[in-house]
């Protein structure tokens, strides 16, 4: 019966490791495999075809797992300012000739105010 039933099973152990996610799972199926090469329930033939498979699966998840510790590592922008807004102490970059004082914020945005009130500044749209 085991003789006859070889190739299936070889065929089973081969996907079941191709299904591993992990090198856990994939030794728990190779210790599996072990035991049927001892007691011959699977032939030489089939040990050396299922040792090769399994030496592509272990390149392949340690491959994955150093890709993943990568993945895992999220690269997040810097917020260089969080309030928009600059300060009312915040000093112009520049006076017009009709009293207004005019700002390029860090962002890029243009801002005014009133150059004789030194009140809060108003966003430029």
């Amino acid at each position: 019966f085991g003789f006859v039933t070889r190739n299936s099973r070889a065929l089973k152990f081969e996907n079941r490791m191709k299904e591993a996610k992990n090198k856990d799972e994939l030794d728990k199926i190779l210790g599996k495999v072990e035991l049927s090469l001892t007691v011959r329930l699977l032939g030489v033939n089939q040990g050396i075809r299922l040792d090769k498979l399994r030496t592509e699966l272990e390149e392949t998840l340690s491959s994955n797992q150093a890709n993943n510790g990568d993945d895992f590592t999220k690269i997040l922008p810097v917020i260089s300012n969080l309030n928009t807004t600059p300060d009312a102490t915040t000093p112009a970059d520049q006076v017009d000739a009709d009293g207004y004082e005019w700002l390029t914020h860090s962002d890029e945005s243009k801002w005014y105010r009133n150059a004789q009130s030194n009140s809060q500044w108003i966003k430029f749209e």
